[in-house]
């Protein structure tokens, strides 16, 4: 079960590196208004709140993915509560946010699936292991 939860993890953060690149870095490219559906001349107006977006999908992003580094190197209960605690932190607020988005747009339900399905497999199987 802690393998498949770590690899929820890991998708999870990846899924979560690649949107921060989308909202940040890639801000205004055609893959960025493809995913987003955002018309080229509304790229003024949402820059701010796409980059503000950008800072919780890094954090959780880095939550997750060290999270899943202190597990593969915990040598103590301690390091393994603080392990469980970033990857239940960040799995949580992605299966959350995941939730909202399905309940509040539901023209989006196939990313919310994208983002809270794995993040809640992930917490189901971090609950059951150990």
């Amino acid at each position: 079960m802690l393998a498949l939860a770590l690899f929820c993890a890991a998708f999870t953060a990846a899924t979560h590196f690649y949107i921060f690149y989308l909202e940040l870095l890639a801000y205004g490219a055609s893959n960025f208004r493809r995913v987003f559906q955002i018309p080229p001349e509304h790229l003024p107006i949402v820059r701010a709140p796409f980059n503000n977006l950008a800072i919780y999908n890094i954090a959780l992003a880095l939550s997750a993915s060290l999270g899943i580094l202190l597990h593969i190197v915990a040598n103590s209960n301690y390091l393994y509560g603080m392990a469980n605690g970033l990857i239940f932190a960040a799995l949580g607020t992605a299966t959350a946010a995941g939730a909202y988005l399905w309940y509040s747009q539901p023209s989006k339900q196939r990313p919310a699936l994208i983002q809270a399905a794995p993040a809640l497999l992930g917490l189901i199987c971090l609950a059951l292991s150990r």
